[in-house]
């Protein structure tokens, strides 16, 4: 497991607009997943996040890279 606090942290709204999907996509992805892959996210103060690098990882895994 990745430590998500190291690394470069987005907001679902943010990874939304950088996936090109809505915010409500992400926050499924990190919840319920996709094909048994889930987005990795930590959550600070209350709210949710992800990484730029956990996008990356998630997009590998569905991809088979």
């Amino acid at each position: 497991m990745n430590n998500l606090s190291e690394e470069t942290k987005t907001s679902y709204a943010e990874a939304a607009k950088m996936c090109g999907v809505h915010d409500v996509t992400v926050a499924r992805w990190a919840r319920v997943g996709v094909e048994g892959i889930k987005l990795e996210y930590i959550r600070i103060g209350g709210l949710h996040f992800t990484s730029v690098e956990a996008i990356d990882r998630f997009n590998a895994a569905l991809t088979g890279e």
